[in-house]
């Protein structure tokens, strides 16, 4: 809706999905101005290929939304799902996740 656009601070959307065809997936999505950072984590090693060359794709649709600086990186993930929420919450400061 624009109002990270307009307050200087970024956006962050985490989704945390299990799929059949491309394993476990961390997507972050982070917005800010006309920028959008999107890194795709798969715990599939076979899934990296396919989502790389979707990436240009998923760039442009950012970039036709009004995202024009958008980057997407794709990398294996070892599916800790813990330590991804934890660096997440981190920007929040005070959180301890030590047991």
């Amino acid at each position: 809706d624009g109002r990270g656009r307009e307050t200087g601070k970024s956006q962050v959307v985490v989704l945390d999905l299990a799929t059949t065809a491309l394993g476990e997936l961390w997507i972050r999505l982070e917005f800010l101005a006309e920028t959008c950072r999107c890194a795709i984590k798969t715990s599939d090693e076979r899934a990296v290929g396919l989502l790389q060359d979707a990436s240009a794709e998923l760039q442009d649709a950012l970039s036709a939304t009004g995202y024009t600086q958008s980057t997407v990186e794709v990398e294996v993930w070892e599916s800790n799902r813990m330590d991804e929420a934890a660096d997440l919450m981190r920007r929040f400061g005070g959180l301890n996740v030590s047991a």
